[in-house]
């Protein structure tokens, strides 16, 4: 039997607030997009940054957190499974993909409001942050 293992861990922010909704059986289902940059030099030397953007789902208990406490604009990391994302809309099929969530940290370093004060976390997320805020650009690399 052949083994196989769909993990993705992306860090990026949120590009509109998270909508929650509920299933007809009464499950929450909460959805935002998240954009990943990346930073890399040109031919002339010059930066230039490509995004990509991400949908992402959040099931259960997980969707309430994640419409709670995520924002527009906030930075957060996002670990979960890829999948695919195949519709039809007005007879013309859809392809793409889906990030199904199974956690979500916070990534700013000042929390502020409602998550301020109920998170217990918030020394871990500053730990990270301040980690991902260390690390150097590119210039140093041989390649």
């Amino acid at each position: 039997m052949a083994r196989s293992y769909n993990h993705v861990v992306l860090v990026g922010n949120l590009g509109r607030d998270p909508d929650l909704r509920s299933t007809p059986s009464g499950k929450s289902v909460c959805s935002f997009s998240l954009a990943t940059t990346k930073r890399s030099k040109d031919s002339t030397g010059n930066y230039v940054d490509y995004t990509d953007w991400h949908k992402i789902e959040f099931w259960g208990v997980q969707a309430e957190s994640a419409a709670k406490f995520l924002v527009k604009g906030k930075t957060v990391l996002i670990e979960g499974e890829i999948k695919n994302d195949n519709y039809e809309k007005d007879g013309v099929k859809h392809y793409g993909y889906k990030v199904w969530g199974s956690n979500f940290i916070m990534m700013d370093n000042k929390p502020s409001g409602e998550y301020a004060a109920e998170s217990n976390s918030s020394s871990i997320n500053d730990s990270v942050a301040d980690k991902i805020d260390d690390m150097d650009d590119d210039d140093d690399l041989p390649f």
